[in-house]
């Protein structure tokens, strides 16, 4: 039988959420080796770009190289913020974290496929992936003011 997880009712949607965090103590060094990955594949997928898409048709390596842009700012963002982890607000921190690596893969993700196929496989995930890397980040950036604000 599962042992539950107590926590104080102060009234507010932290204390609710914060048995959620059990078992999350090391998600900083998740978040930094996610954002290394992330940059790993940002350089070798830059390589890629530069000798083997869009030779023939510019604005496919146009596309790959706002794919590749993005995704090597957003994996670099993840990495300091891993590095930063205990300086933000618990709550936030892991959320914008989660939703940042989510728009990474939606948006990045289609355009590069679209550079390589020469059509959006998946209509629509390029503007949602763009708009959760926008809320992820701004999530974070909460995060830190929460975290300056209520230590």
């Amino acid at each position: 039988m599962a042992r539950a997880v107590p926590f104080v009712h102060h009234g507010n949607l932290h204390s609710r959420i914060q048995p959620l965090n059990h078992g999350l103590e090391d998600m900083d060094r998740y978040v930094t080796a996610l954002g290394a990955i992330l940059i790993s594949a940002a350089v070798a997928l830059g390589a890629v770009g530069a000798h083997a898409v869009g030779a023939e048709d510019p604005f496919a390596r146009q596309l790959w190289q706002t794919a590749n842009l993005w995704h090597a700012i957003s994996a670099v963002g993840l990495f300091a913020t891993g590095l930063g982890w205990s300086r933000l607000s618990p709550f936030w921190r892991g959320i914008g974290a989660w939703v940042v690596g989510l728009g990474v893969v939606l948006f990045s993700g289609s355009i590069y496929l679209q550079a390589l196929t020469e059509s959006a496989p998946f209509p629509g995930s390029a503007p949602l992936g763009g708009s959760a890397l926008i809320l992820g980040w701004l999530v974070i950036a909460g995060a830190a003011i929460r975290s300056a604000r209520h230590p």
